[in-house]
């Protein structure tokens, strides 16, 4: 029994070399149950694989300046909003899609190292609200510049027309719809 030169059994089709594990993965799915098409969850492992790999570059620009990425999306939402920088903490706390400990862990690190103060909310006696100090302003200031988010833009018009082109897919797709944003239970 001799087998061909590039390593294939005897009687089975040749097969594309696989390139990673997802590929792997694809390739014994479609040995084993041809019926199925698994190329969704190609895509899905893919997309995770690019995302760790966005969230480990983004860990070292926060741990550069003390903070965490759930520090950074509270700053970044209080800049967001505009002069004077803050928003009622239930607001936020929405906005997150947190729950209401969450956030106040958050404002509590946060508040803390002087980066956010919490008043109490003239306007909802129960309410308090969450203000960007001038140190936060500072910080959020430094940060972008080394955001790894940012360096998509930074180059050729073919690579942002590929982001907007992804970004339409991905925010047009009926699959996305389930992702709408809910409270989180983490408390980070």
């Amino acid at each position: 029994m001799s087998t061909s030169g590039s390593g294939a059994r005897p009687g089975t089709p040749e097969q594309e070399p696989v390139q990673d594990s997802i590929g792997q993965l694809l390739a014994d799915w479609a040995r084993e149950r041809p019926d199925l098409d698994f190329s969704p969850v190609g895509v899905i492992n893919r997309l995770a694989r690019v995302r760790a790999h966005i969230d480990s570059a983004l860990l070292q620009v926060f741990r550069g300046f003390g903070l965490t990425a759930a520090d950074f999306r509270v700053i970044v939402t209080l800049r967001r909003v505009g002069s004077p920088y803050e928003l009622p903490q239930a607001r936020l706390m929405t906005q997150l899609a947190l729950t209401s400990g969450t956030i106040s862990l958050r404002v509590d690190r946060l508040a803390k190292r002087g980066i956010v103060t919490r008043e109490a909310d003239p306007d909802d006696k129960r309410g308090q609200r969450v203000r960007l100090t001038a140190e936060g302003l500072r910080l959020f200031d430094k940060v972008p510049p080394l955001h790894p988010a940012t360096w998509a833009g930074a180059g050729s018009s073919a690579r942002s027309w590929s982001a907007a082109r992804m970004r339409s897919r991905m925010t047009g797709s009926r699959a996305l719809y389930c992702l709408r944003a809910r409270p989180l239970s983490s408390t980070s």
